[in-house]
């Protein structure tokens, strides 16, 4: 059963990023010009959208695609720096660049700069489907074929995306990260965000990595990444007081967060 439900998200991921793409009304004209000139600098085998993009297209709508993310086979992030240089692009924490169209946000970085590649965490053959290997949390697992020609399917590489969907649910896909901070503020924005659970062993990974950090340290982050202080200090405490609880009371089970009081 699980199986015929993830090809129905599959098919509806292709379909919604057909029309993502097509539609100029949710990218804008200025983007779809940078979306064209990918696909001539790149082609259809070399440039796949990952990220919070791909999950949106899943289970949100097309025309609320803001934030783009894209992995391309290069290994110069300044080559790409100067294809975009008319965009004033900005170094990336992905060893990429970055830059604003209007109102997308475009994240552009060479798939051999992902951390655990550079770390030898996860072996690196130049393959995307390696990409869904490096990913902190299973439900940014997910790697898309941006560009293929008319008629024929794309590529989607995924290892847990689809699952944690279908279960509403998030864990950890590779546990060793650059910062955990983050990581932990993340998974926490993205359960409160969703309404998904915390499976146990991503909830011990938060209860663990919040001892050596402050709540007011990770609202600080979640503003910053976010945009808005609907998370504050103290729903972080919250979160975290709960997610103690629950772990102590039923070690073996998903957690849920409260509903936080704003």
């Amino acid at each position: 059963m699980d199986s015929i439900k993830i090809e129905q998200l599959e098919q509806r991921l292709q379909s919604r990023l057909n029309r993502f793409i097509q539609n100029s009304d949710s990218w804008g004209d200025d983007a779809r010009t940078v979306l064209e000139f990918i696909r001539e600098q790149y082609g259809e085998d070399s440039a796949y959208l990952c990220g919070g993009a791909v999950r949106r297209l899943v289970l949100v709508r097309v025309n609320e695609i803001r934030d783009i993310d894209i992995i391309v086979r290069d290994h110069d992030a300044e080559r790409i720096r100067d294809l975009f240089k008319a965009y004033q692009p900005k170094m990336n924490r992905f060893g990429g660049v970055s830059f604003q169209v209007i109102q997308n946000k475009i994240d552009i970085w060479p798939l051999s700069e992902t951390w655990a590649f550079k770390q030898r965490l996860v072996g690196y053959r130049e393959h995307f489907e390696d990409y869904t290997k490096t990913t902190f949390l299973d439900i940014d697992a997910i790697a898309v074929q941006l560009f293929v020609r008319s008629g024929r399917m794309r590529t989607i590489y995924s290892k847990g995306f689809f699952e944690a969907i279908l279960n509403e649910s998030i864990d950890i896909n590779l546990e060793a990260n650059p910062d955990p901070l983050r990581c932990l503020v993340k998974s926490l924005a993205l359960a409160e965000q969703l309404n998904f659970s915390l499976q146990p062993r991503l909830a011990r990974y938060i209860v663990t990595t919040a001892r050596r950090y402050k709540p007011e340290e990770m609202s600080a982050i979640y503003r910053y990444h976010y945009g808005n202080e609907r998370l504050t200090a103290e729903v972080f405490q919250q979160f975290l007081e709960s997610i103690s609880e629950q772990l102590h009371s039923s070690p073996g089970q998903a957690v849920r967060l409260p509903a936080a009081v704003y």
